[in-house]
């Protein structure tokens, strides 16, 4: 053996210890969202949100819904984002907003229009691609949820 050490040849690799795998979550960790199931809840507030701007609509001329729809919808998403930490949509379908453990001091309206505002812009400037890296994210997150330090997560 001394023989072998001294002509160079390096003792035997010792087993690594499995490294487990963070991609799952562990046992009571978060469950991330994925992509189609937050695209379906936003489907439902999409629904919820036509039917609302169309009753009113139809107290309104044309012009006026369509400017006083961009409006709801985003007053909606911020309102509800930032009491409830979930629309409509993602309470049907169990999911919540979440912000990262070091995030925890930071205001939930100011978070919400990080995510919802300057997110947003972010993901509409590189026409959606923002919004499809959920798809293939650790944690399943946007661009706009990477802007301000939150994730979505199955209840």
């Amino acid at each position: 053996m001394d023989e072998q050490r001294s002509q160079g040849s390096m003792p035997a690799a010792t087993p690594m210890a499995a490294q487990p795998d963070m991609s799952k979550p562990a046992l009571g960790g978060p469950h991330y969202a994925g992509g189609w199931i937050r695209f379906l809840a936003y489907i439902i507030d999409a629904i919820i949100l036509g039917i609302v701007i169309g009753i009113l609509g139809s107290f309104m001329s044309e012009n006026a819904t369509n400017n006083l729809g961009g409006l709801i919808g985003l007053v909606y998403v911020i309102c509800f984002l930032a009491l409830k930490q979930q629309t409509l949509g993602m309470m049907a379908l169990k999911l919540k907003l979440i912000k990262e453990a070091n995030e925890n001091k930071m205001n939930w309206w100011a978070v919400v229009l990080l995510r919802q505002i300057v997110g947003g812009i972010v993901c509409g400037i590189t026409l959606g691609i923002g919004f499809l890296i959920i798809f293939w994210t650790k944690k399943k997150q946007g661009l706009h949820d990477m802007i301000a330090k939150t994730y979505v997560v199955r209840e």
